[in-house]
């Protein structure tokens, strides 16, 4: 129905009608092109913030509202976890290393995320010890496959003294490709023995130099990379 020039319609004005079909939007969202599966016409679910810019993500994805200026391989976010208490594991297969994660939700689908971590870490016996990185629950950041051998991302060994330290660092650049919160994390595998964080393998109640004392920190930090 026509009324002063306006039209009143109780369901969506399709597209041969010259409507865009969709049944309701965000005040000052924009409608983009739609798919066979999406329809003719669908809107941007976020209108953005003040001062972004409308940015395509490729074919066969939406464009994103994005800080304007975003050149290719510019630190957008930061999001690091500091762990200073101490763990312990003797269990062999892969183990989420407790409090070594870190969750971060990029702002492009075409985003990457540069991944560092330090391990300040310590191994009982003369016994082979591997980290492996993972994004959600898939592993990322591997050594070529080879034979039997187990692929991590970084490894160690400890001699059989009782103090020698394995601190381990390794940086990745992962590519997500997506806005939804992500989350890393570390898992440790062991060949045998006690696996030890931020602590000795003897841990005596002494201060540095003395052989066993001492505490230390470790952490994991990611930073989302524009593409």
């Amino acid at each position: 129905m026509t009324t002063n020039n306006s039209i009143n319609s109780p369901s969506p004005i399709d597209v041969p009608s010259g409507g865009t079909g969709v049944a309701s939007t965000t005040a000052y969202a924009v409608i983009c092109g739609g798919t066979t599966s999406t329809g003719a016409h669908q809107p941007i679910a976020s209108v953005g913030t003040s001062g972004q810019v409308l940015t395509s993500n490729g074919a066969g994805a939406l464009p994103t509202f994005q800080a304007a200026g975003a050149s290719s391989g510019k630190i957008l976010q930061v999001v690091s976890t500091a762990k200073t208490s101490v763990y312990t594991t003797s269990t062999t297969s892969a183990t989420d290393i407790t409090g070594m994660s870190v969750t971060i939700t990029p702002s492009a689908i075409t985003s990457k995320v540069l991944v560092t971590f330090t391990l300040s870490c310590f191994q009982s016996g003369s016994n082979a010890l591997g980290i492996l990185l993972i994004r959600g629950s898939t592993q990322i950041g591997l050594g070529d496959a080879s034979g039997s051998k187990t692929q991590v991302s970084v490894q160690g060994i400890r001699s059989s003294d009782g103090l020698s330290n394995l601190p381990l660092t390794f940086t990745f650049l992962d590519s997500p490709a997506t806005t939804s919160a992500t989350t890393y994390k570390l898992q440790s595998i062991l060949q045998g023995g006690t696996f030890y964080v931020n602590q000795t393998v003897n841990d005596t109640d002494a201060s540095i130099p003395s052989s066993g004392g001492g505490r230390s920190a470790s952490s994991i930090t990611v930073m989302e990379v524009s593409a």
